[in-house]
């Protein structure tokens, strides 16, 4: 009884690490060209266009997508707008 609680209570807090992680960034860098979107879908209109190496504000992340891609909210140009995960890589260096 006590190994079982043990070995759930290690894997909540595992649980809790990983998916607080991103948390920890402070920007996104692109790496490769991509489109900034107004929501979290390709489906949504484009904001603009983000070029190789640029490096944006993270505001947060968003796992909900009907095909289970990740995104990215971003700060473009003052305002958010989302990229997706595939093209970015989170950093937190400031």
């Amino acid at each position: 009884m006590v190994r079982s609680v043990s070995k759930t209570i290690f894997i909540l807090l595992l649980i809790c690490l990983f998916t607080t992680m991103p948390a920890l960034a402070s920007s996104v860098i692109i790496q490769n060209g991509c489109d900034v979107f107004s929501d979290p879908t390709t489906e949504s209109s484009s904001i603009g266009h983000v070029n190789a190496n640029q490096e944006m504000a993270y505001l947060s992340t968003w796992s909900d997508d009907d095909r289970g891609m990740r995104w990215y909210m971003v700060d473009y140009s003052g305002r958010p707008g989302w990229v997706p995960e595939r093209y970015g890589i989170l950093s937190t260096e400031k």
